[in-house]
């Protein structure tokens, strides 16, 4: 990810170094063996590079809200917390250095913070980044990896199967509510729905 100008001027750099590597190896007529050996990393990384420079180039020029709602558009995992936060501050039109002086951090402190591979945040210190920037997280439980984008329906009812058999009857059925399922319940049906 591209997290400031310096970056991104590196990146083009690289891009243009890739750029012409896969020029040569393409115009390289005594190449004996299959180009693609050589061809398809390249690619793989100029694909790569492409998309974190669009990426950052659309969080800097876009206004805030149409930034914010592509970012609203692609699933983040609660591990990569620091990426997106720091594509919101992107967004926000602040560095770094802005930013810490905002929450009144140091500023390496904010770097080792948005970096990928810092997983220690804490949800008092990601509530505080994210409300410096004016701006609310939402966390969509899911128990994949796939994530449904889909509009919540907030009218929808949840039904859970309970294996009654499962269900540690004395101390269920001790409960007024335990007592007032149960007797819903018939000998002929295991389950018991529960709606939420």
């Amino acid at each position: 990810m591209i997290k400031n100008a310096k970056q991104l001027q590196s990146s083009i750099r690289i891009l243009n170094q890739v750029n012409k590597e896969i020029e040569q190896i393409n115009n390289d007529k005594n190449l004996l063996i299959d180009k693609e050996i050589y061809l398809i990393p390249l690619f793989t990384q100029k694909n790569t590079l492409e998309d974190q420079i669009i990426e950052y180039q659309f969080l800097t020029n876009s206004n805030f809200k149409e930034s914010i709602d592509n970012l609203l558009n692609k699933p983040f995992l609660l591990d990569n917390i620091g990426e997106l936060l720091a594509k919101i501050r992107i967004a926000s039109k602040l560095s770094q250095t802005e930013m810490a002086n905002r929450l009144g951090w140091e500023q390496s402190n904010l770097s080792r913070f948005e970096s990928e591979n810092y997983s220690s945040q804490t949800i008092s210190k990601i509530v505080e980044y994210a409300s410096a920037l004016g701006v609310w997280l939402h966390v969509r439980p899911s128990i994949t990896e796939q994530i449904d984008f889909s509009p919540i329906n907030h009218e929808k009812k949840l039904e859970y199967q309970i294996n009654i058999s499962d269900v540690n009857t004395n101390s269920f059925t001790n409960s007024e509510l335990g007592q007032g399922l149960l007797s819903d319940c018939h000998d002929s049906e295991p389950f018991l729905n529960v709606f939420a």
